[in-house]
């Protein structure tokens, strides 16, 4: 059975809070054992064990200070969620606006995922002077 538009939501919100509270067990329950998440910067990966060592391994010099869901659009088995994400990595604080392209398996689980980001700092160099 599918997974409703609003389950869908929950399991993205369960994702980020996952990565935001270093709950593991949290982040590995939203998703499918064929899991493939591609970064926006290009890393990769395949299935829980490698999902699980890039958690672990982050977080060892990394912490989530915000992910926060903005919006969302649903089409067929996938939805694009728009987000703001704050880290603060290897001692530097960055800010991201963002939009993943995820995808659920039958049982409302994240199946893949891919990322998209923007810095959150924008200007505008045409503006009338």
């Amino acid at each position: 059975m599918k997974a409703t538009h609003q389950e869908r939501e929950n399991c993205i919100r369960q994702y980020m809070q996952g990565w935001l509270t270093q709950n593991e067990k949290m982040l590995l329950a939203t998703l499918s054992p064929q899991i493939h998440i591609i970064e926006s910067y290009g890393p990769e990966y395949v299935g829980l064990t490698e999902v699980q060592r890039w958690f672990r391994t982050w977080h060892a010099a990394g912490q989530v200070l915000r992910w926060d869901a903005l919006h969302f659009l649903h089409q067929g088995d996938e939805t694009v969620v728009k987000w703001f994400f704050r880290c603060c990595y290897e001692g530097s604080t960055a800010d991201m606006d963002g939009l993943s392209l995820v995808a659920f398996d039958t049982q409302g689980r994240i199946l893949s995922m891919e990322e998209y980001q923007s810095k959150a700092e924008h200007h505008r160099p045409c503006a009338a002077k």
